[in-house]
């Protein structure tokens, strides 16, 4: 049997994110939280992931400006999760690979984890 793909969620809204992080590991995946842009770097240095859930609104950065950090040391795939109106840069975030999807809140989470799931696989086919 294979490993669990690791889930890094950061959102500023602990509620959401401690909740998302018991659905999450409900599902059988590992989850982890950050609150902060600050907060999650700091945690991917001692934690592996495969996907990030980033909040795009954050109190220390943009979850676009977190995903370019991440991606400098990680493979991972990112989710973008936003309760604004998407505008031109996430088409553009998505269209250049930066994130593989958008998901707006309140979340749909049927979707989403069917999302975590394609991740998971793919994974799971690259080993």
């Amino acid at each position: 049997m294979t490993e669990p793909i690791n889930i890094l969620v950061v959102d500023d809204n602990e509620d959401l994110a401690r909740n998302l992080q018991d659905i999450l590991i409900e599902f059988g995946y590992g989850a982890s939280v950050a609150l902060t842009g600050a907060a999650a770097f700091a945690l991917s240095e001692t934690t592996p992931f495969d996907l990030a859930l980033l909040d795009y609104k954050l109190p220390d950065m943009d979850g676009l400006r977190l995903r370019d950090r991440l991606a400098e040391t990680t493979d991972a795939a990112f989710i973008l999760i936003t309760g604004v109106t998407p505008e031109e840069w996430t088409e553009e975030a998505i269209r250049d690979g930066r994130i593989i999807a958008l998901e707006t809140k309140p979340l749909d989470m049927a979707r989403l984890l069917s999302r975590i799931q394609t991740v998971a696989d793919s994974r799971k086919a690259a080993v």
